[in-house]
């Protein structure tokens, strides 16, 4: 179970963007930017950072947590309507989706480990950056 706590929590870091410059840019889409979170998982609380960047017309993203090294590379990101959805896949958690309601600057919604039928564990977040991007 220990390894599904560190997997979910390295699922959950993110310390890099992918595919952006080192210069900042303010953008529309309501999704992209760093994204401070917590996760409430059988073990305990996992905080962390997701980045959600555009990579050509996709979005493309990371997640870390701050329990554990590493980045996982989100996939499968949709958002539409205020709903953003992702998949990762975690060494040792195994598939995890994750799907929020966004609003203005804040989200939360849940994730499930389908892996390990672990469903419904609350996660919230608030904008690091308010729209911006490296």
């Amino acid at each position: 179970m220990k390894k599904f706590l560190l997997v979910i929590t390295l699922a959950l870091l993110v310390s890099n963007l992918m595919g952006c410059s080192a210069s900042r840019k303010t953008t529309s889409n309501p999704v992209l930017g760093s994204w401070s979170y917590s996760v409430e998982s059988p073990e305990g609380t996992y905080t962390g950072t997701i980045i959600i960047t555009e990579l050509g017309d996709q979005l493309a993203g990371e997640i870390s947590s701050d329990q554990s090294l590493g980045n996982i590379i989100i996939s499968a990101i949709e958002y539409e309507d205020g709903l953003l959805q992702f998949n990762l896949q975690g060494p040792e958690s195994g598939e995890l989706v994750a799907k929020v309601r966004i609003e203005e600057n804040t989200f939360s919604g849940s994730v499930d480990n389908l892996t390990y039928g672990v469903n419904g564990m609350a996660i919230k977040g608030t904008r690091n950056n308010a729209g911006e991007v490296d």
